[in-house]
C-alpha cells in the first residue's frame, strides 16, 4: 500500500506539488478558538509550509492553487472551511516562492475520504501550484492516480 509520506512519485508526475500536513482543527473558520492559541498554530502551519515549499522558489507569473485533501477520518468538513484553514500554509508557500500571495488567482479543492482504515494514517494535503492548462491536467491526473494508488481513500 502506498503511504502518503511516500507520495514522491507525484514529484515525477509534476514538479509543482507540495505535500503539507492536514490543517489543525483550530484553524477552521467556524471554530471559536482563543486568538493566542490560534496564532501559535497558524504560525507553525506557515513555517511548515514554508519549509516544505522551498522547491517552488523561482516560479513567476500568476498561480492557481489546487488542493487534494486526504481526510484524517470520515468527518464531513466543508470544502470552503478546509481551504480557509489552509490560509497560513498558503502564506508560507508564498514566502518560500518569494511572491506576494495576491498572485494566487484562486483555490479549488477535491476531497478524498477514508474507507475503514485507521484514523490519521496518510492524512494530509497535496497542494498544486498551477500556472497553465497543462498543469491543471497534471493535477487532475494526480487526483485520479491517487484514487487508484491509495486504497484506503474514496472520492468525495
Amino acid at each position: 500500500m502506498l503511504n502518503f509520506d511516500d507520495c514522491d512519485y507525484l514529484e515525477n508526475l509534476t514538479q509543482n506539488c507540495v505535500k503539507l500536513p492536514f490543517p489543525h482543527s483550530d484553524l477552521m473558520p467556524n471554530k471559536k478558538t482563543h486568538w493566542g492559541k490560534k496564532s501559535k498554530i497558524a504560525e507553525k502551519a506557515k513555517y511548515d509550509a514554508w519549509l516544505l515549499s522551498k522547491k517552488l522558489h523561482g516560479r513567476t507569473g500568476k498561480y492557481g492553487l489546487a488542493c487534494i485533501f486526504l481526510m484524517p477520518d470520515n468527518v464531513n468538513r466543508d470544502t470552503d472551511n478546509l481551504v480557509a484553514a489552509m490560509k497560513p500554509a498558503f502564506d508560507g508557500m508564498a514566502e518560500a516562492m518569494r511572491v506576494n500571495d495576491a498572485k494566487f488567482r484562486g483555490q479549488f479543492a477535491l476531497k478524498l475520504y477514508r474507507r475503514d482504515y485507521p484514523k490519521n494514517i496518510n492524512a494530509g494535503v497535496l497542494v498544486f501550484v498551477l500556472s497553465s492548462e497543462q498543469e491543471t491536467f497534471e493535477y487532475l491526473a494526480a487526483y485520479f492516480d491517487l484514487i487508484n494508488r491509495l486504497p484506503e481513500f474514496q472520492a468525495a
